[in-house]
């Protein structure tokens, strides 16, 4: 049995294949299994995982015989896998070196966690930025760089957390046992897949290591053309609801916040002509949302304003806000003032 089986879906990403491949080849953890999906690629892909599985024996290649994507893909990769350890990991990203090896050490030292969450870096391939973000709140780590965190008890911060499976390990026993897989969505299909394992776990370790490499504003990407597919977004939030429709208000009303900040932060990336088009269901969606509390205590929210203005429904301190507000942008770089209607927007100072 491998350690750790590594799972990439392979969908017409010649441009940044052999990075991805050679981070994980190369690992210093040297037991693995490397299961690449190549799902119905059109460009030279499937010629090069051909030519790193004929030099490296632990690759495996499945081919589809259709596009069905990453969430499909992932689930094939991992009905077909057999390491102790599952990492999911998108084939335009790539490792750090030793990124295998840190997080197995710590599992392996912490046999009651059912998964670890690490750190990635985010490279703009727009304008060339590089940037650490943490994947976690930075209460939930105490001292040191490692925690363990029991699940029940920091439930709301851990619903929080970000959702990409790239930014985590798993126990391959503890994904089977429980039948957790992804859903059949183009996009967003990591969303319900994360939910499940926070419900079905009881503990898990949290790390604080930047330890994948990954890609944004990439052309072509799938997260580029969301807005062509923003059905998927509101079927995700359906899965999730249904996970949790029993818990406590809280719970509920963070999984609100989250849909509803993700969906206007995507929807505003939108072109107009794109928007255009979302809107009519977008209206819809959000008027068959039930909030547990009144709508006006949500004010402080970054998407409460763009839900009064989309279904009209305004209070009259959403009124104030629309003269005089001050607010952080989505990414929490900015500061974005709106002055009697106007709209000024500043970098915040780095501390």
């Amino acid at each position: 049995m491998p350690k750790v089986s590594v799972i990439i879906p392979v969908y017409n990403v010649e441009k940044y294949l052999r990075e991805c491949l050679d981070s994980v080849v190369n690992q210093t953890l040297k037991d693995i299994e490397i299961i690449c999906v190549n799902d119905y690629s059109t460009d030279n892909s499937p010629k090069i995982l051909e030519e790193y599985a004929s030099h490296d024996n632990r690759i495996k290649i499945i081919n589809n015989e259709k596009n069905i994507h990453a969430g499909q893909s992932r689930n094939k990769g991992l009905s077909l896998s057999s390491g102790e350890y599952v990492f999911f990991m998108d084939s335009d990203d790539y490792l750090e070196l030793n990124a295998l090896e840190t997080v197995v050490r710590i599992l392996d030292m912490n046999t009651d966690a059912a998964f670890c969450i690490f750190c990635k870096v985010l490279h703009d391939q727009s304008t060339n930025e590089t940037t650490k973000i943490k994947t976690f709140s930075k209460k939930l780590i105490n001292s040191g760089k490692i925690s363990k965190i029991c699940i029940n008890t920091k439930i709301n911060d851990i619903l929080r957390c970000e959702v990409p499976a790239w930014t985590k390990v798993y126990r391959r026993n503890f994904l089977t046992e429980n039948n957790i897989m992804f859903d059949d969505l183009k996009c967003a299909n990591d969303r319900y897949f994360y939910f499940q394992t926070v419900f079905k776990a009881q503990k898990l370790i949290l790390l604080e290591e930047y330890l994948i490499n990954h890609r944004i504003n990439v052309k072509n990407s799938l997260i580029q053309k969301r807005s062509k597919h923003f059905e998927c977004m509101y079927k995700s939030y359906e899965y999730v609801t249904s996970l949790y429709n029993n818990k406590n208000t809280e719970i509920q009303n963070i999984i609100i916040d989250l849909t509803l900040r993700d969906i206007f932060h995507f929807y505003n990336k939108a072109s107009k002509n794109d928007q255009k088009k979302i809107k009519p269901k977008l209206k819809l969606f959000l008027k068959n949302i039930k909030f547990p509390n009144a709508l006006d205590s949500y004010r402080n929210k970054i998407w409460y304003k763009w839900y009064c203005e989309m279904t009209k429904k305004y209070t009259l301190k959403n009124f104030i806000q629309t003269i005089f507000s001050v607010k952080n942008s989505y990414n929490r770089k900015h500061k974005i003032i709106t002055l009697l209607g106007i709209k000024i927007k500043y970098r915040r100072s780095q501390v």
